[in-house]
């Protein structure tokens, strides 16, 4: 393939994707992660310190598990990357050890 094939290739397979749109998606994605991050310690925080437990807190970090396991899913899969994929992979089984030690926890305590 000759530069000029290249080039004609990745056209049609950018055609109608604005860059800048695209560019702005995949900061807000990340950004939005951070700021679930953020938001699942503060209700850990708030939690431990006002009600004296951990169910809230531990539900905030299965519900970002999700959203994590998710993003590296669909990263995985876009990107045909394996690393993503068993990060993924990796992600969900964690979030499902969460949630049963958590059910575990709290109806056999």
């Amino acid at each position: 393939m000759n530069k000029e094939e290249i080039l004609k290739r990745a056209r049609e397979e950018n055609k109608g994707v604005d860059a800048v749109l695209q560019k702005a998606k995949t900061e807000g994605a990340k950004i939005s992660m951070a700021v679930g991050a953020a938001a699942c310690m503060l209700l850990n925080f708030l939690d431990r310190i006002f009600l004296h437990t951990d169910v809230i807190g531990d539900t905030c970090w299965i519900i970002y598990g999700i959203m994590a396991s998710t993003s590296l899913l669909v990263q995985g899969i876009y990107l045909k990357k394996k690393s993503y994929l068993i990060g993924s992979v990796f992600s969900a089984v964690f979030v499902i050890l969460l949630a049963v030690f958590l059910f575990v926890g709290v109806y056999h305590a």
